[in-house]
């Protein structure tokens, strides 16, 4: 075994505390003892992290710092995967974009104004924007994104169904699973992307006239139940309760699940007009697309 021999010159501040005996050493005396080290540090705007870590835990934070600690602060809340995830992702778009540690008012336009359109825009600011206050509640001594305004974005229409009935036997045909998801979208208000995809028969009430969702299931947080039209029970045949009703396993369909098969049914479909307008398959703001 080879033992590396070094001078006390080479010795960082850090190793040399390493070596200190704490047990005898007083942050009011402290020039005169050895911990001097670690307070000098700090003194000068060092930054003491935990170990094997990033967590500052003393000492002087840059913005950059203050905008990673927000970004973990907003992961480790109580918030949908969908919504950490685009979190993760902005965040870490955004620091790739910075030059130094300090992020001012142009770091911001400037990642903004690369957004494909408004729309894109807008909703990349109000992340950001998040973020941001997140950060300065944490200490950070500024807010850069407080003057950059949203831009108006053109709102678009969607244009509702001439003969839902229509609509929704050619997606039966085309896919019953698909059919099931809109109907009960449709008939039972819930959101396809997330509250009817990972629908359990626990949901349901014995007798499949209600739907029980927990406040930790849907978008408003809120419990929710809502009553099954006799057109849906009819179509339902109750399994064991740990079972997703479309893949017959206690694994829900993956996130994209019906996002992907409904841009296929749109690419095939004889009656829907080919304008992106026509239909998103979604549900906010309300109403219901489907």
């Amino acid at each position: 075994m080879k033992l590396a021999i070094r001078n006390l010159e080479d010795v960082s501040d850090f190793e040399k505390l390493s070596l200190t005996d704490f047990s005898y050493s007083r942050m009011d005396t402290y020039k005169m003892c050895p911990s001097k080290y670690f307070y000098t540090y700090i003194q000068k705007g060092g930054v003491l992290k935990e170990y094997r870590g990033d967590e500052v835990l003393s000492g002087t934070l840059t913005d950059l710092e203050y905008f990673k600690k927000a970004v973990k602060s907003k992961l480790e809340g109580d918030y949908s995967n969908k919504y950490k995830q685009t979190l993760l992702y902005l965040s870490s778009e955004f620091e790739k974009t910075l030059s130094c540690s300090k992020i001012k008012e142009d770091n911001i336009k400037g990642f903004l104004n690369n957004q494909p359109s408004k729309a894109s825009y807008n909703s990349v600011r109000r992340h950001l924007s998040a973020l941001i206050s997140e950060a300065v509640n944490f200490g950070m001594d500024s807010n850069p994104i407080a003057k950059v305004k949203a831009k108006k974005a053109k709102a678009h229409l969607n244009k509702p169904f001439e003969d839902i009935s229509a609509i929704l036997n050619e997606i039966k045909v085309f896919n019953y699973n698909l059919y099931l998801c809109c109907i009960m979208t449709y008939g039972c208000l819930l959101r396809p992307h997330r509250e009817v995809r990972e629908l359990t028969w626990g949901d349901f009430t014995a007798d499949l006239s209600y739907i029980k969702l927990s406040g930790s299931r849907n978008k408003s947080g809120r419990n929710r139940i809502v009553p099954v039209p006799s057109y849906i029970k009819e179509l339902l045949n109750k399994g064991d309760n740990n079972l997703n009703i479309f893949t017959g396993t206690t694994k829900a369909p993956n996130p994209d699940y019906f996002k992907t098969i409904w841009g296929r049914f749109k690419k095939v479909s004889k009656l829907l007009e080919q304008d992106p307008n026509t239909l998103q398959f979604q549900t906010h703001r309300g109403y219901r697309n489907l």
